[in-house]
């Protein structure tokens, strides 16, 4: 079943289950759990800088 065949259905429906129906989505939706708004970064600014220093600036030849 795809997005279109599902819109065609809910289309078909009364109001008043549309209406039902898009707060369950909506509840769905921002209930998913694929937020993750409070993602570390993987290295400080810091860090970054001092690895480009010590492996690109200070290479011994």
């Amino acid at each position: 079943m795809n997005a279109h065949v599902v819109y065609k259905v809910a289309k078909a429906l009364s109001k008043k289950e549309q209406v039902k129906l898009m707060s369950m989505l909506q509840k769905d939706i921002n209930d998913s759990p694929n937020k993750s708004t409070n993602k570390k970064p993987l290295i400080t600014r810091q860090e970054a800088d001092a690895y480009i220093y010590q492996h690109v600036f200070c290479k011994v030849k």
